[in-house]
């Protein structure tokens, strides 16, 4: 279990990716590159939050399990995210 890590910053309605169709939002991860934003990631058996953190040009996604952040993921894509994520917690 870890500290949730999001800045203050203003939360974009719709999704960046979804596991229903393994999709990614990619007009969401651009509004999210300007270290403003951040977006909801959700799956089955977990839900979090993603931002882009600029100074790193990485993006972060915070994983949130029963209203707790369990772990706290790096990369340089969405797509690593979402595979790597997946892998840990599953994709349902």
């Amino acid at each position: 279990m870890t500290d949730s890590q999001i800045p203050n910053l203003i939360r974009i309605e719709n999704e960046v990716m979804t596991n229903f169709d393994h999709s990614i939002d990619y007009k969401v991860a651009e509004l999210l590159k300007d270290g403003k934003h951040y977006a909801q990631y959700s799956a089955w058996n977990f839900c979090g939050w993603v931002y882009f953190n600029i100074q790193k040009q990485l993006f972060i996604y915070e994983v949130w399990r029963y209203h707790l952040c369990e772990e706290i993921f790096e990369y340089s894509t969405l797509e690593l995210i979402m595979e790597n994520v997946c892998r840990g917690y599953g994709d349902g």
